[in-house]
């Protein structure tokens, strides 16, 4: 299914990216899928990618006056959760909020695996063959690289909209 293809393949490249950090320890699980919906992988350290929507593009009037549309648009979340990130914690019967320069450390390393990521697909969409993708995929759109979580709970990672053009 070139769906299901042109998604690994997304996940491939963000993956490649990642590889330098992604720990060679058996006690540090991480785990990498593409997934049918947006998976609920906050609660391990992973990298994910699913299809968001399939929309046709480019309409064409036909003569009778009909609409055909000529393109699809496949719209990818990729999403990186990574586990551990400091939380408040009870210690003696009181809450204690992690220390400014914990917080800091552990983001200077997240800050660095979204930049890796966002910098393989960059990198990718310069030249397009690193996407091994089916021949239906013609262009391919990366939107922003946005944070998830931090603050709240104890995971947090990174999301970036992947769109892929079918022509």
């Amino acid at each position: 299914d070139y769906l299901f293809e042109t998604g690994q393949s997304i996940l491939d490249v963000a993956l490649g990216g990642l590889a330098p950090f992604i720990p060679a320890s058996d006690c540090d699980e991480f785990t990498s899928f593409v997934s049918l919906g947006e998976p609920k992988a906050e609660f391990y350290d992973a990298l994910t990618v699913h299809l968001i929507d399939l929309v046709p593009t480019k309409p064409t009037e036909g003569a009778a006056g009909q609409t055909f549309y000529t393109g699809l648009t496949a719209r990818w979340g990729l999403r990186l959760w990574e586990n551990q990130y400091p939380g408040v914690e009870e210690v003696d019967g009181r809450l204690v909020v992690p220390a400014p320069d914990k917080i800091e450390k552990i983001n200077q390393h997240l800050y660095a695996h979204g930049a890796a990521i966002y910098s393989a697909l960059l990198a990718a969409i310069a030249q397009p063959e690193q996407f091994e993708y089916p021949h239906q995929i013609v262009a391919t759109t990366i939107g922003p690289l946005m944070p998830l979580g931090g603050i709240a709970g104890t995971a947090a990672g990174w999301s970036v909209a992947v769109n892929t053009e079918v022509g």
